[in-house]
């Protein structure tokens, strides 16, 4: 879940919510009987709210028969306010170790902050349902994250007894909290916005990570002014092939200026792990926001492919960071690390 503020002077927030569900429709559609909703916290206790958790099937996977949901809502609330959303009444599939319950919390402030007396916007990232990995090997992943207001965001691991501004504790991870062995999740407290997470999976099977990540003002680091779940699965899986690679015309990570109303456009190239594999597909997780394009792969050799991403800012983006992120994925649907590139978006100076 992250949210927007889109009118801040009747303080109107676009919320995004993104959920992947394991289901063997074996096609992109929205789930029949899916009628679960957010959670308020209304004092001390959670009440029902009209904000469905619905939406609009964005991808299906064949192989791993999960699919993808994706609901956007515009939501007006008083000023000044603080608020948590919940959605804590899914469970887990039954072959993720761990208590079978889920538990997702966001933590919205509505209130002016001190230092430009605006409305935040929550930090946006981005993850795929699924990363396969293999068995045996020290893995590093990038977990992507951007703050739109330009403030220091900053992950750290889900726990089930979080207080946010004197509410009472909440539980932000269910049966998953921390329940990969040895997982490190390293992060830093300036406008870097790394957040790492290493782990080495020793057994095949599916394992569930939670995380919640927040941002911060650069003059009072110490708390936080959002939150949002970010929840996702790794698969370990005993293979002797390679996953593939993103390499690119640019290095995973780097932030670039832009201009709006002026194309943006890169290659973006991926390596097999093994020479009996190929490329079929560059998912896209996260995509900025406005007119979106990305061309056919084209296969340069035996290992190497390519596609051209293009993106054209616009004028209501200058001000802002946006964040694009996509994997590869091959015909054994072997999956890269993710690769992304952070842009900022500012206003043409003259020649």
């Amino acid at each position: 879940m992250s949210w927007q503020v889109i009118e801040p002077n009747r303080i109107e927030i676009k919320l995004q919510q993104k959920y992947s569900w394991f289901n063997n429709l074996a096609s992109c559609q929205r789930i029949s009987g899916l009628t679960g909703t957010l959670a308020l916290l209304n004092g001390t206790n959670f009440i029902s709210t009209n904000i469905s958790i619905q939406g609009q099937c964005t991808n299906y996977d064949f192989y791993l028969q999960f699919l993808t949901l994706k609901n956007i809502k515009s939501l007006i609330y008083p000023s000044n306010t603080t608020i948590i959303l919940a959605f804590p009444t899914a469970f887990w599939k039954n072959f993720i170790p761990g208590s079978p319950r889920c538990s997702l919390v966001t933590f919205i402030n509505l209130t002016r902050r001190d230092d430009n007396k605006q409305i935040n916007s929550s930090p946006i990232t981005s993850m795929p349902a699924i990363i396969t990995l293999p068995i045996g090997t020290r893995q590093i992943i990038r977990i992507p994250m951007i703050d739109i207001d330009r403030d220091i965001a900053e992950c750290r691991w889900a726990i089930n007894n979080s207080t946010y501004y004197y509410t009472p504790k909440m539980d932000e991870c269910g049966g998953i909290c921390q329940n990969l062995p040895n997982a490190q999740l390293i992060t830093s407290s300036n406008l870097d916005n790394n957040c790492t997470l290493i782990v080495n999976i020793s057994t095949v099977g599916y394992y569930a990570i939670a995380i919640q990540i927040e941002d911060f003002m650069p003059s009072a680091p110490y708390y936080p002014l959002s939150s949002i779940p970010l929840q996702f699965v790794i698969r370990g899986i005993n293979d002797s092939c390679y996953s593939p690679t993103i390499i690119g015309q640019i290095d995973n990570g780097v932030t670039i200026i832009v201009s709006p109303n002026t194309a943006f456009s890169t290659s973006i190239i991926a390596k097999t792990g093994c020479n009996q594999t190929k490329i079929i597909k560059f998912s896209a997780d996260m995509s900025p926001l406005g007119v979106i394009s990305t061309s056919s792969i084209t296969r340069h050799d035996s290992m190497t492919y390519s596609m051209v991403f293009t993106w054209t800012p616009t004028v209501n983006q200058i001000g802002t960071t946006q964040l694009y992120c996509t994997i590869a994925i091959d015909d054994d649907n072997r999956q890269s690390i993710q690769y992304c590139l952070n842009f900022v978006i500012t206003e043409k100076t003259g020649e």
